[in-house]
C-alpha cells in the first residue's frame, strides 16, 4: 500500500506536538519498552506547551480564546476525574487545528504512525529471537499475533487506522487495484490478529468506498449513527439486566460487550464529567460471571467513565459536519460510530483518528485552507459508477 510522500505544510508547534502524543499513544501501547504514569504525565504536558505555543502565536481573538478555554478547562477536568489524558489531548488537537489544512495533518501522521508501527514490529520480531516478549498472546485458547503491543486488539487497532489514513488519503483515487490490494492487507492483518469486530469494520469501509450510496442517504445516516448507538447500548444493557432474550443473544454475538456494559451501568452509574477507574479491579463477581472488567464499547465508556457531556458534544458536532454533506467525512463519521460498539479507541483521536472531521467546523469563511487545494475531501462517487 505505497502511496507518493506528499509534502505536508503544518506550524512546527503543531507539528511536535502531534508527534509527541504519537510517540506517547505507541509507547503506552507496547510491552518492549517500561512506560509509567509519569511519563505518561510529562508527554502530555510537553505536546499540549507546543500546542499552547500554537494558540498564543496565532493570536485569536478575545472571544475565540475564551471559547477554547472553556473546552481545555471542560477537558482538564474530565481528566483529572478520570485519570486519563486520552481524550483532554484529542479536544486540545481538534481545537489547535483550528486553521491547518485537514489533508496535510492526517498525511503527517499517516507517515509518522507508519513509521512508528514499523519500528515496533521489527523491534519486536528482534527481541523475540533473543528472549524477549513473544510475538503472540494467548486469549481464550487462540494463539493471537499482538507483535510487541498490550493485546492483539491494539495492534489491529493501530493497524486498522493507518489503514483508514490511507484511504482517506487516497479516498477520490481509489482504483480496483488499490481496493484489491486494500482487502488483501485487511485479510492479512486478520490472519494475525484474528479480530473480529476489526474486519467487519474493514468491509463495511470497503462498500461504502465501492459503491455509490447517495450522498443525501450518508449525510442522514451520519447525523444520527452516533446517538442511535448509543441509545442501542444503552437499551441493550438495561434489557440484559431484566434477563431479556435478545438481549442475551446479542451478549454472545458481541463476546460478552452487553454484560461488561450493564455491570458497568449497575456499579458506576451514569456519570456526566466523568469516573476514575483505572484502580478498580475485578476478581470474581459470581451474580455476573466475571473475573476481570475493561470497557469494550465506547458509548460503555462514556456513560461510566468518560463522561456524557462528551458524548452529546460528539453527537451535535457530528451532526453539524455531517450536514456538509461530504462523502468523506459522512462515511468517516459512521466509521467512528459503528467502531464505538466493540471497542473503546473512539476517544483517542491518536487510535482512531475520524474524530478529526469535527476541526472542520472550526474554520470561517470557504475553508480552502482546511479542505486543501488538492480538493481530496471532495464527493467522490465510489468505484461502481451509477449508470
Amino acid at each position: 500500500m505505497k502511496i507518493k510522500i506528499m509534502k505536508v505544510h503544518i506550524n512546527n508547534y503543531i507539528k511536535i506536538g502531534i508527534f509527541i502524543l504519537l510517540i506517547k499513544t505507541f509507547w503506552g501501547s507496547i510491552v518492549l519498552i517500561p512506560y509509567t504514569g509519569a511519563i505518561d504525565s510529562v508527554l502530555t504536558v510537553l505536546a499540549c506547551a507546543f500546542f499552547l505555543l500554537e494558540i498564543l502565536y496565532q493570536k485569536y481573538s478575545i472571544n475565540t480564546l475564551a471559547i477554547y478555554a472553556v473546552f481545555v478547562i471542560l477537558s482538564l477536568f474530565s481528566a483529572s476525574k478520570t485519570g486519563s489524558f486520552g481524550l483532554m489531548s484529542t479536544v486540545i488537537t481538534c481545537l489547535v487545528l483550528r486553521k491547518e489544512n485537514l489533508v496535510d495533518v492526517i498525511t503527517y501522521m499517516y507517515q509518522v504512525e507508519k513509521i512508528l508501527f514499523s519500528i515496533v514490529f521489527i523491534m519486536a520480531i528482534i527481541m523475540s529471537l533473543f528472549g524477549g516478549p513473544s510475538l503472540t498472546m494467548n486469549v481464550n485458547g487462540m494463539e493471537r499475533y499482538a507483535f510487541g503491543f498490550t493485546h492483539p486488539n491494539v495492534f489491529s487497532a493501530i493497524a486498522f487506522n493507518i489503514i483508514m489514513m490511507w484511504v482517506w488519503i487516497n479516498f477520490n483515487r481509489m482504483t480496483p487495484k488499490r481496493i484489491l490490494a486494500l482487502i488483501l492487507v485487511e485479510l492479512l492483518l486478520f490472519y494475525f490478529t484474528r479480530t473480529r469486530t476489526t474486519l467487519i469494520l474493514e468491509m463495511i469501509m470497503d462498500i461504502l468506498i465501492v459503491i455509490p450510496f447517495s450522498i443525501r442517504i450518508l449525510s442522514k445516516i451520519a447525523m444520527v449513527v452516533t446517538p442511535t448507538m448509543a441509545f442501542i447500548t444503552y437499551v441493550l444493557a438495561v434489557l440484559f439486566m431484566r434477563g431479556n432474550p435478545f438481549a442475551i443473544m446479542m451478549n454472545t454475538v458481541l463476546s460478552s460487550r452487553v454484560k461488561l456494559t450493564a455491570y458497568a451501568l449497575e456499579k458506576f452509574g451514569l456519570t456526566i464529567f466523568g469516573n476514575n477507574l483505572q484502580g478498580f479491579r475485578v476478581n470474581w463477581e459470581a451474580n455476573w460471571g466475571l473475573n476481570d472488567f475493561t470497557f469494550d464499547n465506547l458509548y460503555s465508556s462514556f456513560f461510566s467513565s468518560v463522561g456524557i457531556i462528551w458524548l452529546i458534544a460528539c453527537t451535535v458536532l457530528f451532526f453539524l459536519v455531517a450536514r456538509k454533506k461530504d462523502r468523506k467525512f459522512c462515511v468517516y463519521i459512521i466509521l467512528w460510530a459503528l467502531y464505538g460498539m466493540t471497542e473503546v479507541h473512539g476517544s483517542n483521536c491518536y487510535i482512531f483518528f475520524p474524530i478529526l472531521v469535527v476541526t472542520t467546523l472550526f474554520t470561517k469563511g470557504t475553508g480552502k485552507k482546511q479542505y486543501g487545494l488538492n480538493k481530496q475531501v471532495g464527493n467522490g462517487e465510489g468505484i461502481i459508477k451509477k449508470s
